[in-house]
């Protein structure tokens, strides 16, 4: 049965370890030679000062940060067009889903406006498979989520559920009828879940969160940025400050 999961982002650079200031500091001073006035506290002036110039060119001696990505593959297409990065894709050319070593199921990421929970999906997936059936029980679960939500919405997601659990059943087919991942692989929707990891300098981590935080970004990647520069501007103190972003956009 398909499987629901939500979004998610994981920081995979131990940036305490990697001390990005002290490495543009040391770039920094590089150029100026300017070593009498490094001491205790001194980054963090000069770096302020960097980015109030805007000499990037110094920001990107912070080192490479990695985050990995947990979203669908409509997310991961517009990450990708970001140049001045690295990235590392889960293939569904060679993954095999319906290999009980990966799962055995679709994995679908919930829509970010959807409005039912993973328990919803998982509680109506339960009486809804075609090996437990109970009439009584899945009309009680459908009159549960039409009280909760409201029945035009829980019609219309319902349907994109039903939808997903098609795709799935149509994949798993054409696995066991010969066609390869490959080939199989042209049914599957733009939702599914993918695994992208990137690598990208401050730089361009500043401006991906321009971007990416934007009210005009895509839903999904806009929560995902905003949770995700959060935990930049603590980890990393100046470089991220001046990107504003307004909690009711």
């Amino acid at each position: 049965m398909v499987k629901i999961i939500e979004p998610s982002y994981e920081i995979l650079t131990d940036i305490e370890t990697l001390n990005p200031l002290k490495m543009i500091e040391i770039a920094s001073r590089t150029c100026y030679q300017s070593w009498d006035f490094m001491k205790e506290g001194s980054a963090e002036k000069l770096i302020k000062h960097l980015v109030e110039r805007e000499h990037w060119a110094m920001i990107e001696h912070g080192g490479m940060i990695t985050v990995r990505f947990i979203a669908d593959r409509g997310l991961s297409h517009e990450l990708v067009r970001h140049r001045l990065a690295s990235f590392g894709q889960e293939s569904t050319r060679f993954v095999d889903y319906s290999n009980e070593k990966h799962g055995g199921e679709l994995k679908i990421i919930k829509p970010i406006n959807c409005p039912l929970t993973l328990e919803d999906f998982a509680k109506y997936a339960k009486y809804d498979s075609d090996v437990i059936f109970d009439e009584s029980q899945y009309t009680g679960i459908k009159n549960q989520l039409y009280a909760r939500y409201g029945v035009c919405k829980v019609r219309s997601w319902l349907k994109w559920y039903h939808c997903m659990h098609t795709i799935e059943h149509t994949y798993f087919t054409l696995r066991k009828q010969g066609f390869s991942p490959q080939i199989a692989r042209s049914v599957l929707p733009i939702g599914i879940k993918t695994e992208i990891v990137i690598s990208a300098n401050l730089r361009e981590w500043h401006h991906i969160f321009e971007l990416r935080t934007s009210k005009f970004a895509h839903p999904m990647i806009r929560t995902l940025m905003r949770n995700l520069l959060k935990e930049f501007k603590k980890k990393i103190p100046i470089i991220f400050d001046r990107i504003i972003v307004k909690e009711n956009e």
